[in-house]
């Protein structure tokens, strides 16, 4: 058994490739995917993002100014092109 991670393969908009290119490389993968409460799973982005002066403004508008935070959270999204392949 060989394994991999990465929060990269389930960042839909930003990396909509994944799915492709697992299918082309790998015969059976298996996915492990694990949630964390979407709002924490926000804030933490966000902190991890403001902390490194990505994003300046306060988390409201952070939220209406970067998709990926509210994109990110939105689980059923993320694994819809998992499970339509």
């Amino acid at each position: 058994m060989c394994g991999e991670s990465s929060t990269h393969y389930t960042k839909l908009p930003d990396y909509p490739f994944a799915v492709d290119r697992m299918a082309k490389s790998l015969t059976s993968p298996k996915l492990i995917y694990v949630m964390r409460h979407p709002v924490d799973r926000l804030v933490s982005h966000y902190i991890h993002q403001w902390t490194q002066n990505i994003f300046t403004c306060d988390i409201n508008a952070a939220i209406d100014q970067y998709e990926e935070l509210t994109a990110y959270s939105c689980y059923a999204r993320q694994l819809a092109p998992y499970f339509e392949r």
